[in-house]
């Protein structure tokens, strides 16, 4: 009779292993992560970029507008329809595909600005899958592995037309909203709306949340049959993971991780930035800065949060300074309220990084 410990000893010799861990999710940096809008990265087509793309589950094709198709060389057929076309590279942070086919659109069909940056093109559901967006982090993960929190909201999703439904109320009335996460604003089919009027609207409960006023428009690339559009108006404040396979959409409040959020650039170190408020009047503030240990490459700007707890005022600023020692700079707008702001002398939280075309002259340049 083997005894155990012999037994264990023999096991061991004949090489057995624990299972392999699961491997780590592909992740890409969010390019706004600080209350974004809708999940923007930043994608590189056959080695040209990079280029502003929208995470959209509302799109069943990769999509990028006609200009760039033909800068990159996407390759299209003679003989085939001229709206599709093939990339034989696409990388998004870690996530890298080869021989992606693309749809091909006018720019008049193009999804917007960022700060002025053109968004040229969406990351559609052919090549999304299961894929989770996380702002506290400033991250989205491809493919997550690791289950969503405990605590995290279940949405059912359905499928159709290439995307999916998520269940709502309007009025006491269950509706299906199409899940576009590239629409910064949800919509709802004319004839729900609560009165006619100049702006029509209703309120919208989605996931068991306070109800949101909604208004009434026409749903452009929806499919028949839906009631709505679900975009990043009711999704801001959440961390989501779209798991089409499981058919769930999870929400949760995201863990705010400031440290990963600034580190989620490389080529980014904000060691040493410090900002502070000096003056604020109505209309005007001016802020103190001492620039970062070593300089900032020249695409990225700072966000700074200048509002009180609770009443965020963000600011962005770049800083190029020639020569050591701090900075002061100033921004005019009529939405700044002294109010609202931090009182003179107190320090700014430095609360985002973000990649922006936005030219600036001088050591310093703030916006709001």
């Amino acid at each position: 009779m083997i005894r155990p410990l012999l037994l264990a000893a023999l096991l061991a010799g004949c090489g057995a292993r624990p299972p392999a861990a699961p491997p780590a999710p592909r992740t890409a940096p969010l390019v706004d992560a600080w209350r974004p809008e809708r999940p923007l990265v930043e994608v590189t087509l056959n080695g040209h970029g990079p280029y502003l793309f929208v995470l959209a589950t509302g799109l069943p094709a990769t999509t990028v507008v006609a200009p760039v198709a033909r800068d990159v060389g996407l390759r299209v057929r003679p003989d085939r329809d001229p709206r599709h076309g093939r990339a034989d590279h696409l990388r998004a942070g870690a996530l890298e595909l080869r021989d992606v086919r693309c749809r091909i659109v006018d720019p008049a069909e193009a999804f917007g600005t960022f700060l002025e940056r053109p968004v040229v093109g969406a990351l559609g559901a052919d090549v999304l899958g299961a894929f989770e967006v996380d702002p506290g982090a400033g991250l989205v993960r491809f493919a997550p592995a690791a289950p969503p929190p405990p605590d995290a909201l279940q949405v059912p999703l359905d499928a159709r037309g290439g995307g999916h439904t998520v269940p709502a109320t309007v009025g006491g009335e269950d509706v299906d909203l199409w899940l576009a996460t590239e629409s910064p604003l949800s919509r709802l089919r004319p004839g729900l709306e609560a009165e006619r009027g100049p702006i029509p609207h209703h309120d919208v409960t989605f996931a068991g949340q306070a109800p949101r006023r909604v208004l009434v428009l026409p749903l452009g690339g929806a499919p028949g049959g839906v009631d709505g559009v679900l975009g990043g108006d009711l999704l801001r404040g959440f961390a989501l993971r779209v798991d089409p396979d499981a058919g769930r959409l999870h929400l949760w409040t995201p863990h705010d991780d400031v440290a990963a959020r600034l580190a989620r650039f490389p080529d980014v170190g904000l060691a040493g930035l410090r900002a502070q408020l000096i003056e604020a009047t109505p209309g005007r503030v001016e802020v103190a800065f001492a620039p970062p240990d070593r300089p900032l490459p020249p695409r990225y700007w700072v966000r700074v949060d200048a509002g009180r707890p609770g009443d965020p005022r963000p600011l962005l600023v770049r800083l190029q300074p020639r020569v050591p020692g701090p900075l002061r700079a100033a921004v005019e707008h009529r939405d700044l309220d002294p109010e609202r702001l931090r009182p003179p002398g107190a320090p700014l939280d430095i609360v985002d990084v973000v990649p922006l075309d936005t030219p600036c002259q001088g050591d310093v340049c703030l916006v709001y």
